[in-house]
């Protein structure tokens, strides 16, 4: 039978292995905890939503870097930036959830950049039924050619129309931004493009030539919409 002294160092001992175990616990568990969670279902929900204005709130808390890789490209205005963020998940941080986020904003990318968008057709000449010659239609074609030099207006003339941030104020809250270049030729390559469509406009921030809807919208879902109407991939942005 043990002593009543034996029995004491013993509880003791089991005391002291209690709390040492208890505070390892309490030290790991956090950082065990935070490497368990994923923000993947909500990255994917804003990209999807075209809502990713809305990953500025974890933008801070994120801790994976697959993740916190993504959400930097995704808020990157400079788009060559955003591409090489990608391309850099892709290839250090593999995720099978995020991949298709790089892979296919890499591949709108370069599609925008290479594609050579054709002007809406006008309709030519009617032919006379009654001989050789052709009779136009002045008012439908006028009408058209009108609609189609409106909307080249703001990127024939880039150094006019190219304004400093700020310089012109909108009434929405937000609008569309199609790129972010370093080359303001790039830019007005890309406008001119969206401008067979819908007005675009160039916004110079200190270096960086942005691609924007010359319109603005009351809503980001109001955006949204006018977003999948367009064939170019773009972000709602807010107005500034």
């Amino acid at each position: 039978m043990l002593s009543h002294q034996t029995r004491s160092i013993l509880l003791n001992i089991t005391a002291i292995l209690g709390m040492v175990i208890s505070v390892s616990l309490a030290g790991t568990s956090p950082v065990k905890a935070a490497s368990e969670i994923s923000n993947a279902p909500f990255i994917l929900k804003c990209v999807d939503e075209d809502k990713v204005y809305l990953l500025e709130n974890i933008r801070q808390k994120v801790t994976r870097p697959a993740e916190k890789t993504i959400i930097e490209a995704l808020l990157s205005e400079d788009g060559p930036k955003a591409v090489a963020l990608f391309k850099k998940q892709l290839k250090d941080y593999p995720d099978p959830e995020l991949d298709r986020i790089s892979t296919s904003r890499i591949t709108a990318y370069n599609r925008v950049l290479n594609s050579s968008v054709p002007p809406p057709q006008v309709p030519g000449s009617v032919q006379n039924t009654s001989g050789n010659a052709n009779v136009k239609s002045p008012s439908r074609r006028d009408t058209i050619t009108q609609k189609v030099a409106n909307r080249t207006q703001t990127v024939d003339q880039p150094a006019a129309n190219t304004r400093k941030e700020n310089e012109t104020k909108k009434n929405g809250a937000f609008t569309l931004q199609f790129g972010s270049f370093g080359s303001a030729k790039n830019a007005e390559t890309l406008a001119k493009k969206i401008s067979f469509y819908e007005k675009a406009e160039i916004v110079q921030q200190g270096t960086v030539y942005k691609v924007r809807l010359s319109n603005s919208f009351t809503s980001s879902e109001e955006a949204a919409d006018g977003a999948r109407k367009l064939p170019f991939q773009a972000i709602v942005v807010p107005v500034r």
